[in-house]
Parts: structure tokens; C-alpha cells; sequence
């Protein structure tokens, strides 16, 4: 660096903790008498720091919240209050996943288009339940399909949280009769 560039100096506490901590780690290995090593040794040294401030100030939690059961096409409540391991969902319904992601120290991390914080949903089973994921990816409607168990997985990064579901029939949408053959009444018993 030319002598008199000016250096921009990021002092916050998580910084200076990732910088302390990687120091310790690689300390045994710097050696000032080679410094082709040295040099190597210092990008490592600073991909290290950069993974571990990662660590400290990027997402540690996943907290799940669970809206109201809703019905597949209105979206008016039915009432059922969700819950349960694993929720039922009857094959006409829906529910609300939202997820909020917080850092280390329990503050909530927004939402950032085009950074890397995007949360991918995925089932076990196709067939069961359908994702219906938001564009921000922090809410994803589980929309029940078919009848049988899944579990829902959000991930982010090594976080994960996941959600099993049972899709049980729905209320009856139609009753068909079919006449059968045409006969005698049994006469009473007499007694």
C-alpha cells in the first residue's frame, strides 16, 4: 500500500471480537522470516476473520410462527385453531408459515433483496402439500392436497426449522345416492 493511502478502519465490537478470535487460531503459524507465507497465510487469515464475523453478527435463529387455518380458494378462517405434532390440515385447507430470522444476539435480521438470506422451503413428499412460497421467501403457504403425512423443512444456510403435517378428508362436498332393486316390505312379527 503507497505510504499516505487512506485506510478505513471498521471498529465495531463484533469485528474486532472475529479479528481476536482468528488471531488466536492462526497465531502459531505466522512466520515474518518467509513472507511468500506470510502473504498466503494473510488471505486465509482474513477469509477466516470474515467467516467467523459471518458467524457472529449473521443469522443463529429461525422463529416459526403458524397463522390461522385457513380454507383453500377464500382464505376465510375455519375456525380450527392450528398446533399439534403434527398439525392436521384437512385436504381443503391452508396455513401460513412465516419465518423471522435473528442474529446471534436476538435481533431481527430484515429481509435484503439480492443478499444471500433467502429461505428455501421443501417437503419430503410431493402430493401431500403444495409450497406456495412468498417473493421475499419469509412466508410460505402450506396448501394441503392429497391425503397422508409431510414435513415441511425451511432452511437457511445451517439453520433449519421443520413442521410435520397430517392431511386428513376434508368435510363431505357432495353426497350421491344410488336406488337399489325394487322389493316387498318384510310384514311386522306379530307378538
Amino acid at each position: 500500500m503507497a505510504p499516505g493511502t487512506p485506510v478505513f478502519a471498521d471498529t465495531s465490537d463484533d469485528r474486532k471480537l472475529a479479528l481476536a478470535y482468528t488471531a488466536k487460531l492462526y497465531q502459531a503459524q505466522f512466520d515474518e522470516s518467509q513472507p511468500d507465507a506470510l502473504a498466503a497465510l494473510t488471505s486465509t487469515f482474513l477469509a477466516s476473520a470474515s467467516a467467523i464475523h459471518r458467524w457472529l453478527v449473521g443469522p443463529a435463529v429461525l422463529f416459526l410462527t403458524i397463522g390461522p387455518i385457513l380454507k383453500q380458494g377464500t382464505r376465510e378462517p375455519t375456525g380450527r385453531e392450528p398446533g399439534g405434532s403434527p398439525m392436521q390440515l384437512r385436504d381443503n385447507e391452508e396455513v401460513d408459515l412465516s419465518v423471522v430470522v435473528a442474529s446471534a444476539k436476538g435481533n431481527e435480521i430484515p429481509d435484503l433483496p439480492g443478499a444471500e438470506d433467502d429461505i428455501t422451503w421443501s417437503t419430503d413428499v410431493t402430493g401431500v402439500v403444495e409450497l406456495v412460497v412468498s417473493e421475499n421467501s419469509r412466508t410460505c403457504t402450506v396448501r394441503a392436497v392429497d391425503v397422508g403425512s409431510a414435513v415441511v423443512r425451511m432452511e437457511l444456510g445451517d439453520l433449519f426449522k421443520t413442521e410435520a403435517f397430517d392431511v386428513i378428508p376434508g368435510d363431505a362436498a357432495a353426497l350421491e345416492f344410488t336406488a337399489g332393486p325394487v322389493r316387498k316390505q318384510t310384514p311386522p312379527a306379530e307378538g
